[in-house]
């Protein structure tokens, strides 16, 4: 599971925070213990700069824009929606 918190942003913000990515992000997740290493390490590199947008763990995927829930799913429910996705929707072409 995962939680996360995009910080506070307007509906409109939150879709593109969601949805859309820069080709120069990535995501990395780290311990606790080992953030702060690799702050010093992308401040030496230069232009590159971390944000902590949430934690790794639990049983729930949790995404708020500030105190805005988002989404809030448990991973065994989203789980069994993807494990049947490609398979509902090559049935679906196939009798189409």
């Amino acid at each position: 599971g995962v939680h996360i918190n995009l910080g506070p942003t307007s509906h409109a913000d939150a879709t593109t925070a969601l949805f859309a990515e820069n080709a120069s992000e990535v995501l990395v997740t780290c311990s606790s213990e080992s953030y702060g290493e690799i702050c010093v390490l992308l401040d030496k590199a230069g232009d590159f700069f971390p944000l902590d947008i949430g934690e790794v763990g639990g049983s729930r995927l949790e995404i708020f824009a500030g105190d805005n829930k988002l989404i809030d799913a448990s991973i065994d429910e989203l789980n069994s929606v993807f494990s049947v996705a490609l398979e509902s929707q090559l049935a679906e072409e196939v009798h189409a």
